[in-house]
């Protein structure tokens, strides 16, 4: 076979059963496309997997199916977080890492080859890390840190790997726009409220994401979502490590602990109040905590409201 061949092969065993193409018309696949994270990972006599022996057309195809959006692998499993109008996925991004270098580069506008606590807050929605933290973990400095020490940082809390985060997927516009207006107009920290990530896939490619069930989202529709598909308005975020009901359960916090915690929350819920802000909903699964940093945050802006004096 022709390497043309296996590629249209291996495209028709992933499409879905019944498929119309670009033009309109009808044709069968195999429907195998919600089973590509196993498909990808089978692996022959001498143990290499699929996608790794694969040609590069053959390649492209399986990586259209294993990835939403082309760019993120989720976790095919149960939602991080599930309500009527949305659903949480976690996920990895497996965009073109961050160079730390240049973004330090491009946030040193007077080129003094160090950050103050200003430069950095114009950058923290880009890395989705607090100012303070930089300035705290340099060691040297409680004023500004050096691009040796901003890189180090940031490989120490984000690592070189691929970004854990999460998607949440909403139904309802309206919502939607609340969510994502709330973090921009009111300037919330990321210190006490959890940022949404930029550069994020347009609102069309996610949309046909959803439509298409890219990256194995069929199957996690089918097992763990009463074939209900989610919404197509998306919000990416860093992936916390727990909220605080599974804190609750699984760490049973002492008192002295519990009060701690409880002051994050005051402190961050303050935090919305001073910008007018109103969180609407606040619970113990819209706070999260971060390994980052340990610190208590909340998520969940869809039901914030201005507060008016």
């Amino acid at each position: 076979y022709s390497t043309e061949t296996a590629t249209c092969a291996v495209r028709n065993v992933l499409l879905d059963s019944k498929k119309r193409d670009d033009y309109g018309y009808e044709f069968n696949g195999g429907g195998f496309g919600k089973h590509i994270h196993a498909l990808a990972d089978a692996r022959d006599a001498q143990g290499r997997n699929a996608l790794g022996i694969a040609s590069k057309g053959s390649h492209e195809v399986i990586h259209e199916f294993l990835l939403f959006c082309g760019r993120y692998k989720l976790h095919i499993g149960p939602p991080e977080h599930r309500t009527a109008t949305s659903v949480v996925l976690r996920a990895q991004d497996l965009s073109e890492q961050a160079d730390y270098d240049v973004i330090f580069d491009n946030a040193d506008k007077d080129k003094s080859g160090k950050l103050d606590k200003e430069e950095l807050k114009e950058i923290s929605g880009v890395i989705g890390l607090d100012p303070g933290m930089f300035l705290r973990g340099s060691g040297k400095s409680t004023t500004t840190i050096s691009k040796d020490e901003f890189v180090v940082i940031c490989k120490q809390q984000l690592g070189d790997g691929p970004r854990e985060v999460v998607i949440k997927l909403m139904k309802n516009k309206d919502q939607w726009e609340r969510e994502c207006n709330a973090r921009k107009k009111y300037e919330l920290e990321s210190k006490y409220v959890v940022s949404a990530l930029p550069k994020i896939p347009p609102e069309y490619a996610i949309a046909k994401a959803v439509r298409d069930g890219e990256g194995g989202l069929n199957s996690i529709k089918e097992k763990y979502l009463d074939n209900i598909a989610p919404g197509i308005y998306a919000i990416v975020m860093n992936a916390a490590h727990r909220n605080l009901l599974q804190m609750l359960n699984q760490e049973q916090p002492k008192l002295d602990t519990m009060k701690a915690m409880l002051r994050q929350v005051f402190e961050a819920v303050q935090h919305m109040h001073e910008k007018n802000l109103m969180h609407g909903d606040i619970k113990m699964v819209n706070i999260v905590r971060f390994r980052i940093d340990n610190k208590l945050r909340l998520i969940d802006l869809d039901a914030s409201a201005r507060i008016v004096p």
